[in-house]
């Protein structure tokens, strides 16, 4: 079976605030879902999700803080119900529920600061989604906004969304990263910054790989006190170059080109998926594979990887 590496830990780029302000302020999102189809995005990105979950529940989390800025960042989920989609868009499960939380912590203390919860109620007889449930849920205050849903019975999902601003946050580099343009020139500087990795992976060159990635390992570094060499070894490049895994070559029709934060990151992916044009597939056994899924920015006239 294809896994897939969903490349969005949290990432740290250098700033003025240097690594003592990194050690002691993290943002963690937690995923907490029960007999629902939940998927959680942070700034349009996706984060985390329960769609490979053989029960709808799980209780899941990182440090999200390289995902946002200083400013507005927008924190946003789906739901759909945890049934086959050919029973139609039924909530069987009463006590469905997504919830998502943001905490602020530092060596002293953890403060959530908002939250999204889902859950289902009866509406008329049937059991529809709300967010009624979640903090302040009708309510803008100073930090978040109050909750922005809708029930698309047709699409078979429901969502809640809304806006926390943050202003203790470095100035990463992918924030002062020059917009992508919408030009054919720019799709084209894109794609041959993916062959270029690929033609690396191709070759099995760990190390051309790991230069490659310099600015997002040192920010994974910053942001979770640990170290470039220890973050790209627990990617496991070796491990599967070493068992046969290989390129794929790129099949560029597959692939859209999709911004993100106003085209200061970008990538390509499959049409409703986070598969990457960078495919590595086990040489005798081509269900055996995973993606890298890199987001990319605009920086000093350079696509570099950037998350």
């Amino acid at each position: 079976m294809k896994k897939e590496f969903l490349f969005f830990i949290a990432l740290f780029s250098l700033s003025a605030y240097g690594r003592n302000t990194m050690d002691q302020v993290k943002y963690i999102t937690y995923l907490e879902t029960h007999r629902a189809r939940c998927v959680l995005r942070v700034n349009g990105m996706y984060t985390l999700s329960s769609l490979h979950s053989i029960t709808g529940t799980i209780s899941t989390g990182y440090n999200i803080a390289p995902l946002l800025q200083n400013g507005k960042n927008t924190i946003y989920i789906e739901m759909a119900p945890f049934s086959d989609a050919k029973e139609g868009y039924i909530y069987k499960d009463k006590d469905a529920e997504c919830k998502v939380r943001l905490v602020r912590m530092t060596p002293y203390q953890s403060d959530e600061i908002t939250n999204i919860i889902a859950s289902v109620a009866d509406k008329n007889g049937i059991a529809e989604p709300n967010s009624m449930k979640s903090v302040n849920f009708n309510v803008d205050t100073a930090q978040y906004s109050k909750i922005t849903e809708k029930n698309l019975k047709d699409e078979g999902i429901y969502y809640a969304e809304r806006t926390v601003t943050l202003n203790d946050l470095p100035v990463w580099a992918w924030t002062m990263a020059t917009p992508l343009p919408e030009t054919e020139a720019s799709t084209e500087l894109v794609r041959k910054a993916y062959e270029d990795i690929w033609q690396i992976m191709k070759n099995k060159d760990l190390v051309a790989l790991q230069s490659s990635a310099k600015l997002m390992l040192h920010e994974h570094a910053l942001a979770n006190n640990s170290t470039e060499q220890v973050f790209f070894d627990s990617l496991d490049f070796k491990q599967d170059f070493d068992n046969n895994y290989q390129a794929v070559p790129i099949d560029w029709s597959k692939y859209k080109l999709i911004r993100y934060m106003g085209g200061r990151l970008f990538r390509f992916q499959l049409e409703h998926s986070n598969n990457s044009p960078l495919l590595i597939e086990d040489k005798n056994n081509s269900e055996n594979g995973r993606t890298f899924s890199p987001y990319f920015s605009l920086i000093n006239g350079k696509v570099v990887i950037s998350r």
